[in-house]
């Protein structure tokens, strides 16, 4: 029994030092760690643990304010585009308005004459005109810039002189008579074109007659021209005239405007409608005489308006400056103009400015020499 006790006992002690041996106790692991360093965890692991949450809540409060700067940053950019868009689109809107406006009595006398019981000569139009070079009417860089120039004052028609005080042609015409006379001077290369191409561009083209005084035709062909017993009758100026008794010079008149008519003229102003008053008299002159006749043989198809000449200088006295003040003045005594008249407008003044300052105190009909 002992022998075997201690037997027993040798294999428990011998079990228990093959089952607990601690030898290796706080020895190291051969593998090396692995995973990746995590930047805020220290936030979690140092201190007592009582403001690690507040550092985490006001990390992403940060980060949530560089998100909405962002968003309101990338708001403010797109709304700032907006805002442009909307600008330029008022703004050619606003110019296509002004455009419309300013282009509408020429395009309701181009709509009224085309009914067939359309009467040109009935329509009420107010013409604010520029008075252009007929050598301008070339079709090309001129008229380009004479289109722009009516466009930025603000003008909707423009006139050019068909036929000058001096009998000279401003236009490029095929009358056989004109071309007898070697009346054409200074035109310009493309008259019909130019024509159309102001029509197109919400200009209405308007042609400016001298009727009586002519020192062309009534010297290349006397038949035509007031005389007296010294032969063709000159005024002081030794300017002569055409008969308006003449059939032959009331003919020439009238074909000029029936050329331009045909090239798409309606609207014709006419001036050097009275004679002399030392002869004026012994003639049926005047404006009215001569407008009923081509009304007549027109059958209203046509416009004709009659000229007033005025001056505008707008100079103070006091200050020798030119002044609005005064500008304004001198248009309040402008003579009231009748039916089928326009006021010719001279003066130095800028034509844009000179435009604001006449339609801001009621001048409708004008044209800006």
């Amino acid at each position: 029994m002992k022998k075997e006790a201690n037997k027993n006992r040798k294999d428990a002690k011998k079990k228990n030092k093959r089952f607990y041996d601690n030898k290796n106790r706080n020895s190291h692991w051969t593998e090396e760690p692995k995973g990746r360093y995590i930047d805020f965890a220290d936030k979690y692991s140092e201190g007592d643990g009582s403001n690690k949450y507040k550092d985490v809540a006001a990390s992403v409060h940060r980060v949530a304010l560089k998100q909405t700067e962002k968003k309101n940053k990338r708001n403010r950019t797109i709304a700032v585009i907006l805002l442009a868009v909307v600008f330029i689109g008022v703004g050619y809107i606003g110019m296509d308005v002004r455009m419309i406006r300013n282009a509408e009595p020429a395009e309701t006398a181009i709509k009224n004459s085309s009914g067939a019981d359309s009467s040109v000569s009935q329509i009420s139009l107010e013409l604010a005109a520029e008075k252009i070079e007929s050598v301008s009417l070339d079709n090309s860089a001129m008229l380009d810039s004479v289109i722009s120039s009516a466009h930025d004052v603000g003008c909707n028609s423009v006139v050019f002189d068909a036929k000058r005080a001096d009998g000279t042609i401003g236009y490029r015409s095929s009358l056989a008579a004109i071309d007898t006379y070697s009346a054409m001077s200074n035109v310009g290369n493309d008259s019909t074109g130019s024509i159309k191409k102001l029509i197109k561009n919400d200009i209405l083209p308007v042609a400016r007659i001298s009727c009586y005084a002519d020192n062309v035709a009534s010297v290349q062909n006397p038949s035509m021209a007031v005389s007296d017993t010294n032969g063709v009758y000159k005024d002081k100026d030794g300017d002569s005239f055409l008969n308006p008794d003449s059939d032959d010079a009331y003919g020439y008149i009238r074909d000029i405007i029936r050329e331009l008519s045909d090239l798409g003229i309606q609207v014709f102003i006419l001036y050097g409608c009275d004679l002399p008053e030392s002869i004026s008299s012994n003639y049926n002159d005047g404006f009215d005489a001569l407008a009923d006749k081509l009304n007549t043989e027109f059958d209203g198809k046509i416009k004709l308006i009659q000229e007033v000449t005025v001056d505008i200088k707008g100079v103070d006295s006091e200050s020798d400056k030119v002044t609005d003040a005064k500008i304004i003045e001198e248009i309040k005594a402008f003579p009231a103009l009748e039916d089928n008249q326009i006021y010719a407008v001279n003066s130095s003044v800028e034509h844009k400015h000179l435009y604001e300052l006449l339609s801001e105190n009621g001048v409708n009909n004008f044209i800006l020499e």
